[in-house]
């Protein structure tokens, strides 16, 4: 069951553990990802802690921006697209599939794991560079 709590100009925040109810909040039009720096005191404590503790290279993790955000929009699109299925493009060959369920399941040796591992991590950073090749300048005031 969610909780309030509110002194007016000091703090006013609803502490939230249950599933449904965080959907529920979510889904809400009056609440938002809106980390600006005001309101209550506490608030803008908090506010700060996440600003600092969620960012990479200046910039808020795409979870913690605007809900109608463009950029994060345009973001999302990208990554849709250089992941579908759809599109042609080869993530990953399949022998670097049967590799990784073999050593899901228990199979391989070290050196299996390792040559995995390394492949996978390739893979992943080369279509993290695709998503970021041209980022745009954001502002957080």
């Amino acid at each position: 069951m969610a909780r309030r709590i509110r002194l007016p100009g000091i703090v006013d925040v609803v502490l939230v553990s249950d599933p449904a109810e965080i959907r529920a909040l979510n889904d809400a039009r009056g609440v938002d990802r809106n980390f600006a720096l005001r309101g209550p005191l506490i608030n803008r404590l908090i506010v700060a802690r996440i600003r600092r503790w969620f960012q990479i290279m200046g910039q808020l993790l795409p979870s913690l921006t605007p809900r109608y955000d463009q950029v994060r929009a345009d973001h999302q699109q990208k990554l849709a697209a250089a992941i579908d299925p759809i599109s042609g493009n080869t993530l990953w060959s399949n022998s670097q599939i049967d590799a990784l369920a073999a050593y899901v399941c228990g199979g391989g040796t070290d050196e299996t794991d390792r040559s995995v591992s390394q492949r996978h991590l390739a893979n992943s950073n080369r279509v993290a560079a695709q998503r970021t090749a041209a980022p745009r300048a954001r502002s957080f005031g």
